[in-house]
């Protein structure tokens, strides 16, 4: 025979049985809705920082073309210096006997020295 104590007992397990169950079920539900909103966030970041390194990279890249060019210009620059240089000091190392020359001749030679702008004393 049922009595209302047992009855009572046995629905009591039953409730507390599902609550049991319930709760699990709602953690774990819980547990993996976070799980799943983390990694759409990390992925998020992940093809944020991609675009940023492709785009590092892409500059990096213009640097290095803009710096190779700056380079090439620099070394013409100072190639061409030192070549003027050169001519003016190996020009001046030259014997030449200027009293053979006219003061248009010697202001030539002088100007094709790169020399002319010296002052006139």
């Amino acid at each position: 025979m049922i009595t209302w104590p047992g009855l009572t007992a046995v629905l009591l397990g039953l409730v507390t049985g599902l609550a049991v169950i319930a709760k699990l079920l709602l953690d774990t539900a819980i547990k993996e809705g976070v799980k799943a909103q983390f990694d759409r966030q990390l992925e998020s970041h992940k093809a944020a920082l991609d675009l940023q390194k492709q785009q590092a990279l892409k500059d990096f890249g213009l640097f290095a073309d803009k710096k190779h060019q700056v380079n090439t210009a620099v070394y013409s620059a100072i190639r061409s210096a030192y070549r003027s240089v050169n001519k003016l000091v190996l020009g001046w190392l030259q014997v030449v006997k200027t009293e053979v020359f006219t003061a248009t001749e010697l202001d030539e030679f002088l100007s094709s020295l790169g020399a002319n702008n010296l002052p006139k004393t």
